[in-house]
């Protein structure tokens, strides 16, 4: 749902952030995905064997090097001689092209300095076009960036070549060379599947890397192509690889128990086979850690904050204000999601009340009604969302970043994603739909997804049953993210969607446990705006105390629902009306069971051992039989069964 604001709103906000950036430092490099550059080539000149750079002026040396061990080093001697040492790589015409690369000097005299040069070549090796750049003189290491270039239409391969201009003698070293090729649209996609949480292999978590790769669009013709995946260590040195000819969509599995602590880089790679040009390239960060992280979201999908476990009970606001922290003061919630990028001195304020904070992006979209003023194209959003979480991931209150609301497919997504991933390793990703997930999409996305099915307007044929059969699959689709759906406790009506009424007391109760039994590890509530202002005149004395007893009675629970102790096999009779789970808890086997519908049913469940069996906060016990219990369920009813054995 998106929450209409006024122009005054952002100008306030837009005053506020101007405030912030006199009063904070900026970040020197906050990082943004820049997602259409796919490297074609790249090399620090640690490998022997790359014997075309190798001339009588040029030779690898341990003596300079910007990065791993070694480097490029060019000597000329004699300014008539011109050595010009280069690389040939795959290319056609329209094909567009730029490279980087760090340089060096030293003792230079004459006319120019070292640089690089990007030249079109037809099929017979003669020149047809190329991008050059003035050379530079630095004592100290200094890159390089050669301009976008666009193949002329007969060009058959391109050669990329570094030297010292001619006329110019003395000392150069050469590193990190990097050729990208710009595509406007990626042809394939590569996400992990695990490890879940930013490539982090825990001990006790996830263990082992399983990535995969999708196509950009499923009618694209791979048959000419080849995926490698390779796995490198911090040295660049290959541990590990996998080729796959003509295949859409690939899965890759590399042991991870063996590895070393430290850190690893997975290179998913796209070739064409016939000339080993690379058309897609994506590299993705892996870490073992020596020791367990205090925060991340673990492989059941929960979050650790400061390293304990953390179970939000939240709430969508207009913004963070004193009247709205003292309204929930005193309650079981423990989240604010406030619409508007809150500054630091609303940060504070929630802090000041020990209410955590999800930090919305959800409008850095140009072209959104409500996208902030600075955001005047779509260059900028990733840079300003880059910006904002270096001026915020520190502040005690913060709990998650808020990407995306109800358009998980929208192609910008993943770039604002990776700018929160590249700029802060300790807050979730946490976006939210009404659909089940497309794993394709989410999976590179996110790392907590939230369902937010509302479905009752109160009438006879709600299908007061979807939140639950709708989080069942978002949960098999994303089996390893952290599940934070959305309650609905608000009116249809207020949004023009035919509502009459918002949700009962009982209803949104049994919504809130539908998602929980099918997995949720945090839960949301939508929204306090809207029960301040319900179209059918329901105070909002009443409706606040509705969500506030649901979020009770659920923080009650927190420890079992977080509990991921095996459990006994437990098997139920009830059918697609019965929402259930088992958990087990200091040393009991906990059973919560949910009647999705408005008709009485029965079920029986069978728990293995089982001795006696008693209905939670209702005063009684049920008789076994064999480890078989009966119970009946009234419309909408919840049992939740502590069971000893």
């Amino acid at each position: 749902m998106k929450l209409k604001k006024s122009p005054a709103h952002y100008a306030i906000l837009l005053s506020l952030v101007i405030l912030l950036i006199s009063e904070m430092a900026m970040p020197s490099e906050a990082k943004a995905y820049t997602p259409s550059s796919v490297l074609a080539y790249e090399t620090s000149f640690e490998n022997g064997g790359e014997s075309e750079w190798i001339t009588a002026a040029t030779g690898f040396t341990s003596g300079e090097h910007h990065s791993y061990s070694k480097s490029l080093a060019y000597t000329r001697t004699s300014a008539g001689t011109y050595i010009y040492p280069s690389k040939i790589l795959p290319g056609q015409g329209g094909e567009r092209f730029y490279a980087t690369v760090w340089i060096k000097t030293s003792g230079l005299s004459g006319p120019g300095g070292a640089t690089l040069a990007l030249e079109a070549l037809d099929s017979s090796g003669n020149w047809v076009g190329g991008q050059y750049l003035p050379g530079v003189a630095s004592a100290g290491w200094t890159q390089l960036r050669l301009p976008i270039y666009t193949l002329p239409a007969n060009t058959a391969k391109i050669s990329v070549s570094l030297y010292l201009e001619q006329g110019t003698t003395g000392q150069a070293w050469f590193d990190d060379l990097q050729v990208f090729e710009v595509q406007s649209a990626p042809l394939f996609y590569a996400y992990l599947d695990y490890p879940s949480y930013r490539g982090k292999l825990i001990s006790g978590d996830h263990t082992d890397i399983r990535v995969k790769t999708v196509p950009h669009s499923w009618s694209a013709d791979f048959s000419g192509y080849t995926t490698k995946v390779s796995l490198y260590d911090s040295s660049n040195v290959l541990l590990n690889s996998a080729s796959y000819t003509g295949q859409q969509a690939t899965a890759t599995l590399f042991a991870g128990s063996g590895l070393a602590a430290g850190s690893y880089k997975l290179v998913v790679q796209l070739i064409r086979t016939s000339t080993g040009q690379v058309k897609g390239y994506i590299e993705k960060p892996i870490a073992k850690t020596g020791s367990t992280p205090a925060d991340y979201v673990d492989k059941y999908g929960r979050l650790w904050r400061s390293g304990s476990l953390f179970f939000p009970i939240g709430i969508y606001t207009a913004d963070i204000t004193a009247a709205d922290l003292a309204d929930l003061s005193g309650s079981a919630f423990n989240t604010i999601l406030a619409y508007g990028h809150p500054d630091l001195t609303k940060l504070n304020l929630a802090d000041s009340y020990g209410m955590k904070v999800i930090y919305s992006f959800k409008d850095f979209y140009y072209g959104s009604p409500y996208a902030p003023s600075f955001i005047t194209s779509e260059a900028d959003e990733a840079p300003q969302i880059a910006q904002h979480v270096n001026w915020f991931k520190s502040h005690p209150a913060l709990l998650a970043w808020y990407l995306n609301d109800e358009a998980p497919n929208d192609p910008r997504l993943p770039a604002h994603y990776e700018a929160v991933v590249a700029n802060d390793p300790d807050h979730p990703a946490y976006i939210v739909d009404y659909n089940t997930p497309n794993p394709d999409q989410v999976l590179r996305s996110t790392d907590i997804f939230g369902m937010d099915r509302y479905v009752v307007k109160g009438l006879s044929g709600d299908p007061i049953a979807e939140p639950g059969a709708y989080q069942k699959a978002a949960k098999e689709n994303l089996w390893f993210r952290g599940q934070w759906p959305v309650v609905q406790a608000h009116n249809l009506a207020n949004y023009g969607q035919g509502g009459t009424r918002p949700p009962t007391l009982q209803e949104v109760r049994n919504m809130a446990w539908q998602y929980l039994t099918e997995g949720a590890t945090g839960l949301m509530f939508y929204s306090l705006f809207d029960l301040k202002s319900d179209a059918s005149g329901v105070p909002y004395a009443t409706l606040l105390n509705r969500v506030k007893q649901v979020a009770s009675e659920v923080e009650s629970f927190v420890p079992i629902l977080l509990s991921v102790d095996a459990t006994p096999t437990a098997t139920t009779t009830g059918g697609s009306w019965l929402n259930w789970m088992v958990k087990q808890y200091g040393g009991d086997t906990y059973i919560f069971a949910v009647n999705n519908g408005k008709s009485n049913r029965t079920a029986s469940f069978t728990v293995p051992g089982a001795t006696s069996v008693q209905a939670v906060n209702e005063s009684r016990s049920l008789a076994l039989t064999g480890g078989t219990f009966t119970d009946s369920f009234s419309s909408l009813g919840i049992h939740i069964y502590k069971v000893e054995r």
